[in-house]
C-alpha cells in the first residue's frame, strides 16, 4: 500500500502523536508499505524525500510547535503523482483538512485517527472556555463522521467519541512499543549520574510541562513523599509553558534540592531514563492513551497514575501499577506503598513488562493494516454499486 499521512505536527517536534506516527510508519516500511508524511515545516527540520513540508507559523503559547498553512496549488497532482491508495490524517485541523480534501478530490479512503481528547484543551482559549469546548467537540464530531473509519489509541477514547453520536466505525489500535531499543540500555548511567546511594529511590516523569498534565498535583505529592522517604529523587523530562511555575513550587515547597527539571531529550535518551529509574509516576488527567506509560512499563518501571482517561486504561490496577484520585496526598500514598513492599514492587515491574510485550508495535501495525484493508474493501464494494 501507498499510505499518505497529513499530521498538524511532526519532527523535530516531539509529542506522543509524533512518536506513534513515526513507530507506524517505520514498521509499515518494514512490511514494504510506502508511507509519505505531509506536515508543518520547522526551521530545522530535515530534508527528506518522503516527508512533504508546509509553510508554517509560530504558536505564541509553545514556542516549538509551528501551524501549517494548509495551501498548495500542487497538492492534488503531488498526491496523483504518488499514487496514493489512502489517506490517513491524525488531525481535524490544519493538515487534517487539507487531507480530508485530496481524499474526497481522490476518491481516496480517509482513515483518522484521534490522538486528542480535544474538547480537555479548551483551558488555552483566551475567553469563553465552555464555548470553545462545545465548539470544538462538535468540530471533531463532524470531521469523524466524514471519514471511512476512526482509529482511537483505546476504549475509554472510543467511548467518548461514540458518546458524541459519531456512527463512523470506530476501531481502537494503540501505539505499540518497539522493544529493541530498551534491550541496549540498563540505565546504569543514570543510576550512577543521579543516585548519591544505591538505595535511593529515582522517580520519573516525561511529558509536556502544560496544565493538563497535573504536574502541579506531582510536586505537591513528592513533598509528602519525601518527608516519608528521604532517598528518593523526581527527574522531570519534558518543557512546556508551565515549567517556570514548577521550578517556583518546587523551591517554595523546599524540594527543589531533590527535583531534576532536564528539559527535552531525544528519545533514546529518554529509554536511557526508563531504563534507570524505579517508579514512573504520571498525574495527567487528559490523556488518550499515555504511550509514556507503556515505555517506562518497557522499561521495567511500575506506575503510579490518576485514575482517569487513558491512564485508567493503560495501568491495571495494583498488577502494573497504582491508581489514585486525583489528590495529591491519596497520589504520594500510592508512590510510597510501591517503594516501600519490595515484594510488590517486583511484582509490578514483571507485569509492566508483560504488558509492553503484549502491546509491541508488531502486533499494533498488523492491526492498522487490517484496518487500511478494511476501508480499501468497502471502497471496492461502493465502486462495483456505483
Amino acid at each position: 500500500m501507498r499510505i499518505g499521512v497529513f499530521s498538524d505536527s511532526y519532527k523535530p517536534y516531539l509529542s506522543g502523536v509524533v512518536k506513534s506516527i513515526e513507530s507506524f510508519s517505520y514498521q509499515l516500511r518494514k512490511k514494504g508499505h510506502q508511507v509519505y508524511i505531509f506536515a508543518p515545516d520547522y526551521p530545522e527540520a530535515e530534508k527528506k524525500k518522503d516527508v512533504f513540508r508546509f509553510r508554517s507559523l509560530p504558536v505564541p503559547t509553545n514556542d516549538d510547535f509551528r501551524l501549517a498553512i494548509p495551501i498548495s496549488s500542487h497538492i492534488i497532482q503531488q498526491v496523483k503523482k504518488l499514487e496514493l491508495d489512502i489517506i490517513h490524517t491524525h488531525s481535524p485541523f490544519m493538515m487534517g483538512w487539507l487531507g480530508r480534501h485530496v481524499a474526497q478530490k481522490l476518491s481516496l479512503p480517509l482513515v483518522f485517527t484521534y490522538h486528542t481528547l480535544y474538547g480537555e484543551y479548551a483551558h488555552y482559549a483566551p475567553f469563553a472556555k465552555g464555548l470553545a469546548r462545545k465548539l470544538v467537540v462538535k468540530y471533531s464530531r463532524d470531521y469523524c463522521q466524514t471519514c471511512d473509519i476512526v482509529i482511537t489509541p483505546t476504549e475509554f477514547v472510543k467511548k467518548r467519541l461514540l458518546s458524541y453520536g459519531i456512527t463512523t466505525p470506530v476501531r481502537t489500535i494503540p501505539t505499540g512499543i518497539s522493544l529493541e531499543p530498551y534491550q541496549a540500555s540498563n540505565g546504569k548511567d543514570i543510576r550512577e549520574r543521579y543516585k548519591d546511594s544505591a538505595d535511593e529511590k529515582l522517580l520519573l516523569f516525561v511529558g509536556r510541562l502544560g496544565q493538563e498534565k497535573n504536574v502541579e498535583l506531582l510536586i505537591k505529592s513528592f513533598k509528602v513523599v519525601r518527608e516519608n522517604l528521604s532517598k528518593c529523587k523526581l527527574l522531570i523530562i519534558g518543557d512546556g509553558p508551565e515549567r517556570k511555575k514548577l521550578a517556583r513550587m518546587s523551591r517554595e515547597l523546599l524540594v527543589d534540592d531533590y527535583v531534576v527539571f532536564t528539559g527535552q531529550l531525544s528519545h533514546d535518551k529518554v529509554i536511557d531514563y526508563y531504563c534507570g529509574c524505579d517508579l514512573f509516576v504520571f498525574p495527567s488527567v487528559t490523556e488518550t492513551q499515555g504511550l509514556v506509560i507503556l515505555e517506562a512499563m518497557a522499561g521495567g518501571m511500575p506506575v503510579t497514575a490518576i485514575n482517569a482517561a487513558g491512564s485508567s486504561i493503560m495501568v491495571d490496577n495494583n498488577i502494573n501499577g497504582i491508581l489514585t484520585k486525583d489528590d495529591y496526598y491519596l497520589f504520594a500514598n500510592g508512590i510510597i506503598d510501591i517503594l516501600t513492599d519490595e515484594e510488590k514492587y517486583k511484582y509490578l515491574k514483571e507485569n509492566a513488562l508483560k504488558k509492553a510485550a503484549d502491546l509491541s508495535m508488531d502486533k499494533m501495525v498488523d492491526r492498522l493494516i487490517a484496518s487500511y484493508q478494511e476501508t480499501l474493501s468497502q471502497q471496492r464494494a461502493k465502486k462495483s454499486l456505483a
